[in-house]
């Protein structure tokens, strides 16, 4: 008989082994633990300043999400320079800065869960570049003459403290100068400076350079005041305008480079003076060269000087000539213009001048013949001047003739443009004006004239004149008056940077404020340059092609800035800039 008793209960424990069995390695639910992150990397590197990561070379977002079916996960670091962030399902790694040159100790992220198999990242970061930081930056050091005192832009900074922040294990500060003292403190990784007392009328000035291994120095500038009971160091600052009453001048507009059909120009004179006249010019200098189209000596193109007469405007035509003179050879006739190497412009010549000048002669004849005469000239268009050494060539004839004949030369005239673009043939221009100042102030003076050097008005609504013009300075527009201010430098010029050549502006442009020069006043006692102006932005000072940092200062003292030679100012506005004459600075021997 078959034993019922013994086989139920061998069912059960059989069933019960099973259920056991089975369970291992199951979950509460009966499912195998289970543990995975997204995106599924094993590697990633960060930047030496934890900002970016990069996996698989390209940059990611360190963030993962967690997927498991167990209660609970944990995400661990075994580096403290790295921290996990856990926020609902997902984790995020943040790296701290690297300031070290070399990478950090790999870290080991381990995302853990119950009996599910962990998930590993190792985490990488870069060593830092080489770095090198002083601060406060971007500012300079002014100390009091006395050297008491310092200020960092308008904030007091007394003791001068920098620090140093460099992940190398040496740097450097080192002064330029001897009156300035760099004290360092190497252990707190900053530096001290110091100033004695400045005995000199001038601002003292020099540069700290602070170095670390090969980067790029830091470059801290620093100055002194100058000592004001110190004597100038020059004996007068020659003014150009000494004699002019800002309160009743006349500030005439004048052309003075302006061609006709005598000679190269495409208008007749009548046209020429017209188109001027309606931009409110008051003087037109005629100058056609010396000479036709075609054959050796022509006539020019106005006979006399004159008034003429357009609605209420009472314009002064000035009988002018441009003289070709070729150093070597005798005059050449105008069609040989690519081996041209200088014009002059000549004015209120006589007849018996003219006589002589259709003369073929050498540069020193033509010169002795020229300033024998009553006539007033100057070199025109720098830029085109062939020579070698252009600034020998011009410094000889500035050296040749006397300041009362050969007044100065074209700065910026309609090809050579304005001193503020980025044209060549500009830089040309200004750097001879400023060369031939610098070879002979403060023995004589060289002054600035801007000129279109018209020849046509307008091609293809293109317009050639009316760019830039000489102001001349005069009590009353009449021939003497204006040939002494021509003598005497009393004029200044103008660039119009309303008007652009590209297309032919409204003759109301010319109404438009430009700047202007109010009053001028050099305090001989006190050795200074005071300009008052209106419809200006910004003024700057420049000596010997040097523009000053002076903060737009419209009172210079020369001595604070050790000048030489000369100085001169620019006054930019919304419509134009506005050129001085330069001041000339004889020193005591």
């Amino acid at each position: 008989m078959e034993n019922r008793f013994f086989k139920v209960p061998t069912l059960l424990f059989t069933a019960a082994i099973t259920a056991f069995l089975s369970s291992c390695g199951k979950d509460s639910v009966g499912e195998k633990p289970a543990l995975s992150i997204s995106p599924l990397v094993s590697e990633i590197e960060f930047s030496a300043d934890g900002k970016t990561a990069k996996a698989f070379g390209y940059t990611v977002k360190p963030e993962f999400w967690v997927q498991t079916n167990q209660p609970e996960w944990n995400p661990t670091s075994s580096q403290p320079w790295l921290d996990v962030s856990v926020s609902d399902d997902k984790f995020t790694l943040i790296a701290a800065e690297n300031t070290l040159l070399t990478a950090r100790t790999p870290a080991e992220v381990e995302i853990t869960a119950g009996n599910a198999t962990s998930v590993k990242i190792i985490v990488t970061q870069l060593g830092a570049a080489p770095s090198l930081k002083v601060t406060p930056s971007g500012n300079a050091v002014a100390f009091s003459a006395d050297g008491t005192t310092a200020k960092w832009g308008d904030d007091d900074f007394t003791p001068p403290v920098f620090a140093v922040d460099t992940n190398l294990d040496e740097w450097t500060a080192e002064p330029d100068k001897n009156w300035l003292t760099v004290v360092p403190d190497y252990a707190n990784n900053t530096f001290t400076l110091t100033a004695g007392l400045n005995e000199n009328p001038y601002i003292l000035d020099a540069k700290v350079t602070v170095s670390a291994g090969t980067l790029q120095p830091a470059v801290i500038t620093v100055t002194q005041e100058s000592n004001s009971v110190a004597p100038s160091k020059y004996t007068d600052i020659v003014n150009p305008y000494k004699d002019i009453n800002f309160n009743t001048t006349l500030n005439l507009r004048a052309a003075l480079h302006v061609h006709t059909k005598a000679s190269d120009g495409s208008f007749t004179a009548d046209e020429m003076v017209t188109a001027y006249a309606q931009r409110k010019y008051d003087v037109v200098a005629i100058t056609d060269h010396d000479h036709e189209k075609g054959s050796d000596y022509g006539p020019m193109a106005y006979g006399v000087t004159s008034y003429r007469t357009f609605g209420t405007r009472n314009i002064l035509t000035i009988q002018g000539v441009e003289i070709s003179n070729y150093p070597d050879t005798p005059i050449k006739d105008y069609g040989n213009v690519g081996k041209e190497n200088d014009h002059f412009n000549n004015f209120f010549v006589t007849n018996d001048a003219k006589a002589l000048l259709r003369q073929k002669g050498m540069k020193v004849d033509m010169g002795v013949q020229i300033t024998g005469t009553d006539g007033v000239m100057f070199l025109n268009h720098p830029w085109r001047c062939e020579w070698p050494d252009p600034i020998t060539f011009y410094t000889d004839f500035f050296s040749t003739y006397s300041q009362d004949r050969l007044i100065g030369l074209e700065v910026g005239t309609r090809k050579g443009g304005d001193a503020g673009s980025n044209s060549t043939l500009t830089k040309y221009d200004w750097e001879i004006w400023d060369a031939c100042l610098t070879a002979v102030a403060p023995g004589r003076n060289i002054y600035g004239i801007a000129t279109d050097d018209a020849h046509i008005l307008t091609i293809n609504n293109t317009n050639f004149f009316g760019l830039r013009w000489t102001e001349i300075l005069v009590p009353e527009n009449t021939i003497p008056n204006v040939k002494e201010a021509m003598r005497n430098g009393q004029m200044f010029f103008v660039h119009n940077l309303a008007h652009t050549t590209t297309v032919t502006p409204p003759v109301t442009v010319y109404d438009l404020p430009f700047p202007s020069v109010t009053n001028i006043v050099v305090n001989k006692e006190n050795m200074t340059i005071t300009v008052e102006a209106t419809n200006y932005t910004k003024i700057e000072w420049i000596s010997c092609g040097n523009t000053l940092v002076t903060n737009n200062k419209t009172t210079l003292k020369p001595d604070e800035y050790n000048l030489e030679k000369y100085v001169r100012f620019v006054l930019t506005g919304a419509n134009g800039r506005l050129y001085s004459q330069p001041f000339l600075l004889p020193e005591t021997e």
